[in-house]
Order: C-alpha cells, then sequence, then structure tokens
C-alpha cells in the first residue's frame, strides 16, 4: 500500500511558518530532517538480514520535490519508510551542543565520531519555539479520529492536518491538556491514542497490507 504524504507535509510546513512569520527559505539556521529506516515488523514472514537507515536534511521548501524520487527508490528497494520530524531544527543549536559533547570525550579520554555525534544530536534537536505534537492514531474509523480532534481542540489544542499512516492517521497539533485528555478517553471508554515523543510523522510507505 502506497502512502505518499509529500504535498500534505510541504503544505503543512509552509502554512506552520506563515503562521509564525517565518521565512524558512530565507533563514539559514533553520532546518528539517527525513530519517528513511526499515523496521523488523514490516517484514511480516520475510527474512530481516539487516537494518538500513539513510538521513535527508531540508534546508528550502522545494528540498522535499528535490529528493522526493530518491526518497521513494530508497523506500521501495529496502521496504523502508520515510518519516519528517514536524519541528525546525537549528544548525547553530545542534553544533554548539556537538561542541559541548566533544568537548567532554575528550576530557574523558573517549573516543568520538563526530559525524555519528551530530546525526545523534540532530536528532533529538527539539526547538522550544517551535511546540508541535504528533497523535497517533491506530485507526482508520472516521468517527473516533473526529472525536479525538474535537477532544484537542476542548482542551486547549490547535490540528493543523491529518497525516495518513499504515494503520490510521497521525493529527499534527499544538501541545494541550494532556492529562485531562488521558481521563476524558478514560471517562469516555474510547482508545487511547497516545502523543509521539519523537515528533516525526510519516512521509512517504509502500508496505504490503496487513
Amino acid at each position: 500500500m502506497i502512502i505518499d504524504n509529500f504535498d500534505i507535509i510541504k503544505e503543512f510546513i509552509i502554512n506552520s511558518c506563515i503562521e509564525q512569520g517565518h521565512d524558512f527559505d530565507k533563514d539559514l539556521d533553520s532546518y528539517y530532517e527525513i530519517e528513511i529506516f526499515t523496521r523488523k515488523k514490516d517484514f511480516g514472514d520475510k527474512e530481516y538480514s539487516k537494518s538500513f537507515s539513510h538521513i535527508y536534511h531540508i534546508f528550502k521548501i522545494n528540498d522535499i520535490e528535490k529528493y522526493k524520487k530518491d526518497i521513494i527508490t530508497l523506500c521501495n528497494v529496502f521496504n523502508a519508510r520515510a518519516y519528517i520530524g514536524i519541528r525546525r531544527k537549528s544548525i547553530k543549536r545542534v553544533l554548539l551542543k556537538c561542541n559541548v559533547a566533544i568537548a567532554k570525550s575528550l576530557a574523558n579520554n573517549a573516543s568520538a565520531n563526530p559525524w555519528k555525534m551530530v546525526e545523534s544530536i540532530s536528532r533529538s534537536d527539539f526547538p522550544k519555539t517551535d511546540k508541535k505534537w504528533v497523535i497517533d492514531i491506530d485507526s482508520k474509523d472516521d468517527s473516533y479520529i473526529i472525536y479525538i480532534q474535537d477532544t484537542i481542540k476542548e482542551l486547549g489544542g490547535k490540528c493543523y492536518c491529518k497525516i495518513p499512516t499504515p494503520n490510521g492517521v497521525h493529527i499534527i497539533c499544538t501541545p494541550f491538556r494532556f492529562e485531562e485528555y488521558k481521563k476524558k478517553l478514560e471517562s469516555d471508554q474510547k482508545q487511547f491514542s497516545n502523543a509521539n515523543k519523537n515528533y516525526r510523522t510519516l512521509l512517504y510507505s509502500n508496505l504490503p497490507e496487513n
């Protein structure tokens, strides 16, 4: 089943930046990160020999289109998924964190791989000014999805868009009163849909249907 969210993601990034008064294409510090990787559960009964991972950095909105063909090819060849982080990252902030990490490694006489360090720190860099959550819904029931969206809005959040996934949808939204959300779902006897703490959503996949 092919899931192609390139257009939805581009529109989300453009609208999100406009809302924040941010010109992404002119900002030399901001970027988004796309990661392609394999997951053992996506191979079913097939042999899963070793994992595959590849990262693209998006510095201009047109970079998404520029890398689209390569991303699709890698996903199809390696039976992988492509995910994109929904919160802008900062080159300066990542490099400053790398400097600190390298200094600590040298002080402790530990070996350091700067390339792996940059990759790891970039992956975990979440800006405080671009706060968005991903609510992971493992259901394709429209009434339940609408219920979750209405609950998010009721508890102070704003829903930006729905991103199709193999098992349901991701809802990208602003933070809301999460503890009240959990209590409401329990009270209404609804399936729990958690917040994705990696702040990533699906960009592309072509996986066999379950």
